[in-house]
């Protein structure tokens, strides 16, 4: 009952994946003897990260990108002058962190 309890509120709270992170956690057959830190470390980590892949996903959808692209996918033999360890470079967003321009 008060798991149920716990779930709903964190419904309620609209903390989904971590509602969700919970419920498996009780439908597993036997716990992986984590304490309890470690496993509520893991359930906000869970909450964390889907709320990042929901931002990013509603920021791409309103970017309204016409093609879906990735570093990975660079042609670098094309003549248009770009060198794969200044892309991948710039891609760390180190420059960022350290306010280059």
């Amino acid at each position: 009952m008060l798991n149920e309890q716990t779930h709903q509120k964190l419904v309620d709270l609209r903390l989904h994946a971590m509602a969700a992170a919970f419920a498996e956690y009780l439908d597993a057959p036997e716990n992986d003897g984590l304490s309890f830190s470690a496993r509520f470390a893991l359930f906000v980590d869970r909450q964390w990260v889907a709320r990042k892949e929901k931002r990013l996903k509603r920021r791409l959808k309103m970017a309204k990108l016409r093609e879906k692209g990735c570093i990975a996918d660079i042609d670098y033999r094309h003549p248009r002058g770009l060198e794969r360890e200044v892309v991948e470079q710039l891609a760390t967003c180190n420059w960022i962190r350290q306010q280059q321009t």
